[in-house]
Order: C-alpha cells, then structure tokens, then sequence
C-alpha cells in the first residue's frame, strides 16, 4: 500500500473524518497536562450534553495524560461537530 493511501477500518477512513453513523472518535496529540475536567470543558462548548463517555488514560508514573482521548457522542452529527 503506498504510504498517502488512506486505509479503512470497519466504514472509519483513517486520517479522515467519522464516516456513515461512527459515533466514536480517538483523539491524539493531546497536551500531556489536559485533564478530563478541561476535556468536557471544551466539548461542552462545542456539543453540550451530546456525549456521554470520555476515557483519558494516564500514566501512573508521570501521572500526565497520555496524549489522547477516547470520546463516544449520542449520535453521529455531534460526533461530526466535535470532529470539525
């Protein structure tokens, strides 16, 4: 596969946007120091009350963050504003 050829997982095109009904959405390269506190603050801005599982895993030794989130919104079109 060459490498600027988009691969996909399961109707998910990696590198693009939350394809047919996708709900869920990885997000990576985040500050090491963002918390979930300041996480839902900002999806709050963006789709308030529209998600309803956020998992910011950390590690226990530098008790940072782990450069990103796993976010799962109530329907496809907040997942779509979250992601734009």
């Amino acid at each position: 596969m060459h490498p600027s050829t988009s691969r996909d997982f399961h109707g998910v095109t990696e590198g693009g946007p939350p394809h047919n009904q996708a709900a869920s959405l990885v997000l990576k390269r985040l500050p090491p120091r963002c918390t979930t506190a300041v996480l839902m603050q900002v999806l709050d801005a963006i789709c308030p009350g529209k998600y309803d599982y956020i998992h910011l895993p950390l590690d226990h030794q530098t008790h940072k963050n782990m450069s990103l989130a796993f976010l799962n919104f109530s329907d496809h079109e907040a997942a779509l504003a979250a992601f734009a």
